[in-house]
């Protein structure tokens, strides 16, 4: 299945929900996780969020989010973009989206004996965006076309 980036705000939010394929949901003026869930009964497709990961909005908030919504909504697929370490951050969220103990140590993030339960009822596949290439383990895809739609704008990876 292909994923693409929707650049959409949230004004747009009823529309992003009615789509039937698979996007990643950046939304630049509000919190596309409080947003996915106020819309929990239009979801066509599984949710897909890209989410920022910063000082004020750690990995480790950005992980207990997702594994809230993800037990009112299908949410399949994560992105976690920031351009310092996304690869490191991406990998705090994933570990945090287990129902296992988690202890890490990385250049974003020092945990000992954390965990974020429950763990979402899916699996949830986390990838990672640094400004310039998409990845998951050693998956690797990078932007093929950007285009205008209504709701936004829409960022196709190859």
């Amino acid at each position: 299945m292909d994923w693409a980036r929707l650049e959409a705000s949230a004004a747009h939010a009823h529309q992003v929900a009615a789509r039937t394929e698979p996007v990643w949901w950046q939304c630049p003026d509000a919190d596309v996780v409080v947003l996915a869930a106020s819309l929990v009964d239009e979801w066509s497709a599984s949710v897909g969020l890209w989410l920022e990961v910063s000082p004020g909005r750690p990995a480790q908030l950005c992980a207990r989010d997702v594994a809230t919504l993800s037990h009112i909504v299908n949410v399949a697929s994560v992105v976690v973009s920031n351009s310092e370490d996304a690869s490191a951050y991406a990998r705090v969220v994933a570990a945090l989206l287990t129902n296992d103990e988690v202890t890490l140590s990385s250049p974003v993030a020092e945990l000992r004996g954390a965990y974020n339960r429950p763990a979402p009822p899916r699996a949830i596949d986390v990838w990672s965006f640094d400004g310039k290439v998409l990845r998951r383990g050693d998956e690797v895809r990078h932007a093929a076309g950007r285009r205008k739609v209504p709701e936004g704008v829409l960022t196709t990876f190859a």
